[in-house]
């Protein structure tokens, strides 16, 4: 298991997801990160894994999200299955 307080740094240093990938075995460029917080995405192109923003996450109303390095936002859940190769 690995949770926010399990290494001694966290996101947006990209150390958590590289973590998370070599666990499972997944080279980082073959990742999907979805994020709701602009850390989340910062630490997703800096572990050079493909960033998605979540628009329905903890995002507030007065967040300015112009300038996140999404590769693109996704809208609702079930978005998502599209960028792994699966219908809904």
């Amino acid at each position: 298991m690995l949770s926010g307080d399990s290494l001694p740094l966290r996101k947006p240093d990209p150390l958590p997801l590289l973590t998370a990938a070599q666990r499972i075995g997944i080279q980082p460029a073959r990742c999907l990160y979805l994020g709701d917080a602009l850390r989340d995405v910062q630490a997703a192109r800096a572990a050079n894994m493909v960033a998605l923003g979540a628009r329905f996450g903890y995002i507030g109303a007065h967040d300015d999200v112009a300038d996140w390095p999404v590769t693109a936002w996704i809208e609702q859940p079930l978005e998502l299955l599209g960028w792994v190769g699966l219908r809904h």
